[in-house]
């Protein structure tokens, strides 16, 4: 091959390979924008999203002797929130004093701790694996399958929240409400009966003593 055949080719070569690079630049600069345009999407979207969700994350409500309302949870350490409205907290206020109940329902295992306005105020106790499994939160509290928890909430305002500290199959359902009038439970009544019993007893054998 002599210098001009030579000459030739080596042009031929580097244009071939000049206009490859090029393309391969623009092809680059392309995938480049699509790539910063979707990332640009991405963060418009995590923007959004974040907004719902702070939006969201308001409070439903208890209205008390308003029956049950059912609530949701994640994993263990997860918050509750409302299973209507989706909120992380129940807001209301007291004129005079009412009970907050809580219990688990479903799956049986599940423990959750709960707080008023920041404060841990009780956790729900022991429960029975081997139980009977219900849907229903008036059989559930205070049945003895299920962890279940309550307390007497004074005057003024409350907020409600919690975690569930024991979520043995990654979430589950459960129930809160407000009851108007602190009734007694079944052990509670149990025990008032016994003192009444006793209390006639030591009146009956006083009385005896004095005849």
């Amino acid at each position: 091959m002599n210098n001009l055949a030579y000459l030739n080719f080596y042009d031929n070569f580097a244009t071939s390979w000049g206009d490859s690079i090029v393309s391969m630049a623009m092809s680059f600069d392309i995938k480049k924008g699509v790539i910063m345009s979707f990332q640009r999407k991405l963060l418009v979207g995590a923007v959004l999203a974040s907004s719902l969700f702070a939006a969201n994350a308001q409070a439903a409500t208890l209205v008390v002797d308003g029956g049950w309302s059912k609530f949701f949870f994640g994993v263990t350490g997860s918050s509750i929130y409302d299973s209507s409205s989706s909120d992380l907290s129940y807001d209301f206020v007291l004129s005079g004093s009412a009970l907050l109940k809580v219990t688990d329902a479903f799956a049986i295992g599940d423990v959750f701790e709960i707080f008023d306005n920041g404060v841990s105020i009780f956790s729900t106790g022991a429960f029975d694996v081997g139980g009977v499994i219900t849907t229903d939160p008036d059989i559930a509290f205070g049945g003895g399958a299920y962890s279940y928890g309550s307390l007497l909430l004074g005057a003024g305002s409350h907020k409600i929240t919690g975690l569930a500290t024991a979520s043995p199959f990654g979430s589950g359902g459960a129930f809160i409400e407000l009851k108007g009038s602190a009734v007694p439970e079944p052990a509670t009544w149990a025990m008032m009966i016994i003192g009444f019993g006793l209390a006639g007893v030591s009146l009956r054998r006083r009385a005896v003593a004095i005849a």
